[in-house]
């Protein structure tokens, strides 16, 4: 399994802005297995204040 960091630049598409300079960094081991099931995540990032806005 690749645990390396991936980094991912998006150009700015008008509807979010993305930082020309800073990339999305992706830790493909953030999470534990048993952490990664869809409803688990969507729990863990409404907990952290990270919702719609």
């Amino acid at each position: 399994m690749n645990d390396q960091v991936r980094e991912c630049r998006f150009e700015d598409d008008g509807r979010i802005p993305n930082n020309p300079t800073l990339p999305l960094l992706v830790y493909p081991q953030a999470l534990d297995k048993s952490e990664r099931d869809p409803s688990r995540c969507e729990e863990l990032v409404a907990s952290n204040g990270w919702g719609r806005v």
